[in-house]
């Protein structure tokens, strides 16, 4: 996994369903004085890209909830043009991931 590839990103964004998760990056990336926008959902991310530069860094978990997965969800978000999109998860998960997601990371802020 090339993290730091990633970190050339002025831009984050993370979506997963657990608040926990989310509340903890936000609190990393206020400490580190990083732009980090969370969401809820794929489908709240939509309703809010136009605001995000193509180029953000986009994590998003594997376990969305309501029977969606990550992996799935990351086709709608690669249509609308993002590339920098990561599959983050806890799981030991033994798949190979599709070209558009560029590696995995674990639920730890990727900036820590």
């Amino acid at each position: 996994m090339k993290i730091k590839k990633t970190m050339k990103s002025k831009n984050y964004v993370l979506i997963d369903n657990c608040e926990l998760v989310r509340v903890t990056w936000n609190y990393s990336a206020k400490l580190k004085g990083i732009k980090l926008s969370t969401y809820d959902s794929v489908e709240a991310f939509i309703n809010d890209q136009e605001k995000l530069p193509k180029t953000s860094s986009i994590y998003i978990d594997y376990h969305l909830g309501q029977d969606q997965n990550g992996i799935t969800e990351s086709i709608k978000i690669a249509e609308l043009g993002f590339t920098n999109i990561f599959l983050c998860t806890g799981s030991q998960l033994n798949i190979d991931l599709p070209p558009r997601i560029k590696g995995r990371v674990g639920k730890m802020p990727v900036f820590n």
